[in-house]
């Protein structure tokens, strides 16, 4: 089963082979890339709802991860988010592989929800 992997530098540590046997290493989804959360701790951001748009700011990974799933997801258009890929594109690509990120493991990362949306359907 896909999982995450918690990217390090530790000296001798390399990235390991993906778990579904592609014989590729893990996929990195941290950024700056592709995958990468675009909500940073301490950003701001605007959100545009049907009335107007409104600041956020991120505090806490948790905030960062809620940001990322409301924005995925289409509760609100954000100017962060323009650009990242489809819901479709996460199945299509990351489907079966384990992700990696710098997030801890057993901490909130969006990771963790590539992984739910690519592996088991919707959040």
């Amino acid at each position: 089963m896909a999982q995450r992997i918690q990217r390090n530098r530790s000296t001798g540590w390399t990235t390991p082979l993906c778990v579904c046997g592609c014989g590729r290493k893990a996929i990195y989804v941290g950024r700056p890339g592709r995958w990468g959360n675009p909500f940073r701790i301490g950003s701001r951001y605007d959100l545009k709802f049907d009335d107007g748009h409104r600041a956020g700011e991120i505090n806490s990974r948790q905030d960062a991860v809620a940001a990322f799933v409301d924005c995925l997801w289409g509760h609100y258009e954000c100017n962060a988010f323009s650009g990242y890929p489809t819901i479709a594109e996460i199945r299509d690509e990351l489907r079966g592989h384990d992700l990696m990120c710098w997030c801890p493991l057993g901490s909130p990362c969006h990771a963790d929800v590539l992984l739910e949306i690519a592996n088991r359907g919707e959040l």
